[in-house]
């Protein structure tokens, strides 16, 4: 838990880190519009794919995505 204040790339730089130091296995992860190219970046540089799963606006309301908060 993190306070609202920090951005996502800040916490999601902290977590690719500790992901790669950790579970070496991971090559890919997917994450929302809300990250950065900054955050991209430093997965290539730690040998993680970042692919950001766009949100569609065709449908209305609530929409469940597939490969959001998925981890290979």
């Amino acid at each position: 838990m993190t306070a609202a204040s920090i951005s996502d790339n800040t916490i999601g730089i902290g977590l690719l880190d500790k992901v790669a130091e950790h579970t070496p296995t991971v090559t890919r992860a997917f994450v929302d519009a809300g990250f950065k190219q900054d955050f991209a970046l430093h997965g290539a540089v730690l040998g993680i794919d970042v692919e950001v799963v766009k949100r569609s606006d065709v449908r209305p309301g609530f929409v469940p995505m597939k490969k959001r908060w998925l981890v290979e």
